[in-house]
């Protein structure tokens, strides 16, 4: 991302405290169009179910990236 002259967001701290939806709250806020976060936070989400899904807009949005392990 930084190669191609994209605004970079790194975010400190723990995306699911107090709830999963700090991090849609995250995105919203920041406007977060790219995503990109490890394997086992996608899982832990996906075993959270979608209610927390609800609860932002996430409307930038555009693409989720897997990194920093295998799937």
């Amino acid at each position: 991302p930084l190669a191609n002259g994209t605004t970079t967001l790194m975010f400190e701290g723990v995306p699911q405290y107090p709830t999963w939806a700090r991090l849609g709250h995250v995105v919203d806020k920041h406007k977060v169009s790219i995503l990109y976060t490890a394997p086992t936070a996608i899982r832990a989400m996906m075993r959270e179910g979608d209610s927390f899904v609800r609860e932002s807009n996430r409307s930038s949005l555009r693409l989720l990236g897997s990194v920093g392990e295998p799937i």
